[in-house]
């Protein structure tokens, strides 16, 4: 029996797993195409159909939401935030 992890949001990603009846991909292609999108230089990693799916309704998504998180980060790399 699989053991649910303990902090809410874990729980929840977790029984989200485990209930959806939608094929899943494993994650050997997960990490796969994790470290293509690395080498290639992407921002992000759409590992399945149904992400690109939504991503593609999203088209400025990543202009809108990229930039305050790369400044928050930079900030905090730097110990200015």
């Amino acid at each position: 029996m699989l053991a649910a992890p303990s902090s809410p949001v874990s729980r929840f990603v977790f029984v989200v797993a485990v209930l959806a009846s939608a094929p899943k991909i494993s994650p050997e292609s997960v990490a796969a195409q994790a470290f293509d999108a690395v080498e290639a230089g992407q921002v992000e990693v759409l590992a399945d159909e149904r992400s690109r799916d939504v991503k593609a309704k999203l088209s400025r998504d990543h202009e809108l939401i990229y930039p305050p998180i790369q400044e928050f980060w930079d900030a905090a790399v730097s110990g200015t935030s």
